[in-house]
């Protein structure tokens, strides 16, 4: 592995961190919602940052509300991190991992 494949993953690991703080403390209309930040996916331009995202309920609402804020939160990140230059943010709902609970819970009837 590579040094840039290496400081790009280190990089999505603090974007996670400090960004899941962030929406926590900053959206306030997502207060009383769960939000797990389950992956970042950055471009090696560092130009995009693919933030996927799951929820206790499947709500595209949700996606909408942190995509439309995504400037104020590019904002708050550019506060924590410093790098010289701080990629836009996507949100993305994190369908592997519902795909993957739904799963699990059927295998779970199937066994009863």
């Amino acid at each position: 592995m590579n040094d840039t494949n290496i400081k790009l993953k280190k990089l999505n690991k603090i974007i996670q961190k400090y960004l899941s703080k962030i929406i926590h403390e900053k959206i306030y209309n997502l207060k009383n919602d769960i939000i797990t930040i389950t992956n970042v996916i950055t471009s090696k331009d560092l130009s995009i940052s693919k933030i996927f995202i799951s929820t206790l309920k499947e709500n595209y609402t949700i996606i909408k509300i942190l995509n439309n804020a995504s400037k104020h939160l590019r904002y708050n990140l550019s506060k924590k991190i410093k790098t010289h230059k701080i990629p836009k943010i996507k949100f993305l709902y994190d369908e592997n991992l519902n795909q993957t609970i739904k799963l699990k819970n059927l295998l779970e009837t199937i066994k009863k």
